[in-house]
């Protein structure tokens, strides 16, 4: 019995050194071409599985290569660049139930929905520069957790969507801004509301923009490349809410019909969207600081991100009646007289340096003009 055993253990093991020992046979000259080069191989060399077995990862691009069935050799890759070839079906990389990293930049791709069934459990997939204009089946529940890098910039002359990769607003020192990125070099930024106007850099760099008035509901973004116009973004305003222990707050967000809010979530509390888009944020038993964040989609095309703060205060707010006013500067000079601690009103110290001086007075101040100048301009 035990010769028995020891025969079918010798026999598995030797079936599994024939596997390994075996030649691979490539269907793309280019995946080959990288893999030889990968290995350290010349061009007339032998590549046996078990070679290609120990790949973890490897840079197969700009090799001029249109089928990648050839990934069935690389079972244990976990990061793959396959950018600037020119594939047309990216179904076999599904199988990789390694692969984390993929790379598939610059290859003219107009679809990419069969990734979906990835045997992945998670990836980051860069797919700038191809044509891919619907990432409708991606935002379908799988069982991957798909993060896509470059999404934004496809290269279709005939996209209706401009090449924005970040578009949103936020607060910066207690001013709303717009914030935005963009790839193309003739590209401008019109904010539609009140006719604030602003070119857009394109350098590749964040870039702000402060509005000059406190926006309260959505505004209009318009996106183009000249005099012919081109589209329009609505982005949210960043907003303060006040809500008690357990207590929850509706918002209206007052997108199109066409918009849609994906990836709903806040730190603590619960936050759920209606199919009026209307937000509903539920605090926690022990109310906290918190922030509600999303992403807006029209139509599966990413459009832009928001966030919401729950019981935050506003820099210069002291006493926390959601305001910078006159109230607020004299308590902090009257902490700088000792009529008034700092344990009393630990808001007063705005720069967050340990102490209330003539610099926590100063940005109140500045609060306070920039506020005069933008009623002024109303």
């Amino acid at each position: 019995m035990k010769r028995r055993i020891l025969l079918y253990i010798l026999m598995a093991l030797l079936r599994v050194a024939v596997v390994s020992a075996q030649q691979v046979t490539f269907v793309s000259p280019g995946f080959e071409q990288g893999v030889k080069m990968h290995l350290g191989l010349d061009s007339a060399a032998v590549v046996t599985q078990a070679q290609t077995d120990t790949i973890t990862a490897i840079d197969l691009s700009g090799l001029g290569i249109t089928d990648v069935r050839d990934v069935v050799h690389l079972p244990a890759v976990q990061r793959l660049n396959l950018a600037f070839n020119d594939i047309g079906d990216v179904a076999p990389l599904a199988e990789l139930d390694s692969l984390h990293y993929l790379d598939l930049r610059g290859n003219g791709l107009k679809s990419i929905d069969m990734l979906a069934w990835t045997c992945s459990d998670s990836m980051v997939v860069n797919v700038a520069h191809n044509h891919i204009l619907d990432f409708g089946r991606m935002l379908l529940p799988t069982r991957c957790r798909f993060t896509f890098a470059g999404r934004y910039a496809q290269t279709d002359p005939n996209a209706p969507y401009v090449d924005v990769y970040q578009l949103y607003t936020d607060f910066v020192r207690g001013r709303q801004h717009v914030f935005y990125r963009t790839y193309s070099n003739d590209f401008y930024v019109q904010l539609g509301w009140k006719g604030t106007g602003v070119s857009a850099l394109a350098d590749g760099n964040l870039n702000s923009y402060a509005l000059s008035f406190t926006l309260t509901e959505p505004l209009l973004v318009r996106l183009g490349t000249g005099d012919e116009g081109g589209d329009s973004v609505w982005v949210l305003p960043p907003l303060r809410l006040q809500v008690a222990d357990g207590a929850s707050v509706e918002v209206d967000t007052r997108l199109p019909d066409d918009y849609a809010i994906v990836n709903l979530g806040a730190l603590h509390g619960t936050a759920t969207a209606d199919s009026t888009l209307t937000i509903t944020y539920r605090a926690p038993t022990a109310a906290v600081p918190d922030t509600i964040s999303f992403v807006i989609y029209q139509r599966h095309h990413l459009r832009g991100f928001a966030r919401y703060y729950v019981n935050s205060r506003m820099e210069g707010d002291v006493n926390g009646d959601q305001q910078v006013d006159i109230d607020d500067l004299n308590i902090v000079v009257n902490i700088m007289v000792r009529k008034a601690t700092l344990a009393a009103w630990p808001a007063a110290d705005i720069n967050g340096d340990g102490v209330v001086d003539v610099d926590d007075m100063n940005q109140i101040i500045n609060i306070l003009v920039r506020k005069g100048r933008a009623m002024a301009s109303a």
